[in-house]
């Protein structure tokens, strides 16, 4: 039938199933009669022209939500962000852009769209400017219809590390292993929000506590040996983190003399008295340095059970006890304790026992190496003879 016979007709009727083909071509071909009807093969759609222009009959995008709502413009200049993005009516050629309170725009480098209701969009992330958040998102399809999600996208920059990584303290006995001791681990936020640290990977001394705050608190123990703890600390602030690596030293105690032998008094002692004495061997002899004959000391007849008592110029903790018998025979310390005074008795802080010949000796460790004492008391509790001797005594401290 040729256009002669059908053009007056009023209405065209398809019997077939699978569709009526309309005109195809490219947006160059596009005709200029009101009313034509066509499929444009350049961006995929059909269309109409009104008299003035061709205008499309797709549907425009929807878009109702985006998996990411901020970016780290922190994470570096080449650094990016996918954004995925779901809706409907999505078709191949749709541009997505991000526009901030300013209205200027911000193109994704790379547009993928996954399916008619998802889009992936790639952004640089150093393309944003915190002072134009929030950003809104724009779906354009490629016959301009476009959709626009308001106010979604934040620009944030994560928390900064003020403290150094590195070591934050060494710990040991003389600053009783204190968290005080440790530096705090300081950052700050340049958005001003909320900062929560925490230690995420390595471990830190027993005993001792990170705060949230970047504070310290509690008190380690007392190591075996010398330890070294490395650890991560996690900054979070809205979201975004940084991690720095800090390390804790743990230093094990060590024995250090401070009365008798080498170290004579020491410069701690401000007297000393005994239970008995016989002559001149009195109770100062046994921290005068030396163990032999007649450098000790001597209680008096039948006092075999008798102390010699040492006062100190400033307190004192006691970590171990050495005692030497004098190079003699007879009347030799076997055994008994050291004492110190707690403000109204003796308490017992180590017991021992000695073989009673000449030269005999014994190290032991006291029980308690923490408490400093104004005085302590060399206590005997046998001899083997019908009074008591001591050649020299030595004190130890922890340190």
């Amino acid at each position: 039938m040729d256009y002669a016979t059908i053009k007056n007709k009023i209405n065209i009727v398809d019997l077939g199933t699978e569709g009526t083909r309309v005109a195809l071509g490219t947006s160059a071909q596009r005709g200029s009669t009101q009313g034509q009807l066509r499929f444009n093969s350049t961006n995929n759609n059909l269309e109409y022209y009104n008299g003035s222009a061709f205008q499309s009959i797709d549907k425009a995008p929807s878009v109702v939500s985006i998996d990411t709502t901020l970016i780290d413009k922190s994470a570096g200049t080449s650094s990016t962000t996918d954004i995925v993005i779901t809706g409907g009516n999505f078709t191949s050629g749709a541009t997505v852009k991000a526009i901030g309170t300013d209205s200027s725009e911000i193109s994704a480098g790379v547009v993928v769209v996954n399916s008619e209701t998802q889009i992936t969009a790639t952004f640089t992330d150093s393309s944003f400017d915190n002072a134009y958040e929030p950003y809104d998102i724009k779906v354009t399809l490629s016959d301009g219809l476009n959709s626009t999600l308001e106010n979604v996208l934040y620009v944030d920059t994560a928390s900064a590390f003020s403290t150094s990584s590195g070591s934050l303290a060494t710990l040991n006995f003389g600053n009783s292993y204190a968290s005080s001791n440790i530096t705090a681990v300081v950052a700050s936020d340049p958005e001003g929000e909320a900062i929560t640290m925490a230690v995420i990977s390595g471990s830190i001394p027993s005993g001792i506590t990170f705060n949230s705050d970047g504070t310290w608190s509690g008190t380690g123990s007392a190591p075996s040996s010398n330890t070294t703890y490395s650890f991560t600390v996690r900054a979070t602030s809205n979201g975004l983190t940084t991690d720095r690596a800090f390390t804790i030293e743990t230093v094990a105690p060590t024995h250090q003399r401070f009365l008798g032998m080498g170290s004579g008094s020491g410069g701690v002692v401000s007297g000393s008295s005994h239970s008995s004495s016989l002559g001149q061997h009195v109770g100062s002899r046994i921290y005068n340095g030396s163990v032999n004959t007649p450098n000790e000391w001597h209680s008096g007849g039948g006092d075999t059970q008798g102390w010699v008592s040492i006062s100190f110029s400033s307190n004192q903790t006691v970590s171990r006890i050495s005692l030497y018998n004098r190079n003699d025979c007879c009347q030799l310390m076997t055994s008994g304790y050291l004492q110190g005074w707690n403000g109204s008795s003796w308490v017992n802080i180590a017991s021992f026992s000695l073989s009673g010949s000449s030269n005999s000796s014994t190290t032991v460790d006291t029980t308690d190496s923490t408490t400093a004492w104004a005085q302590v008391r060399l206590k005997s509790q046998g001899s083997n003879g019908g009074y008591v001797s001591m050649g020299e005594i030595e004190l130890f401290k922890f340190v």
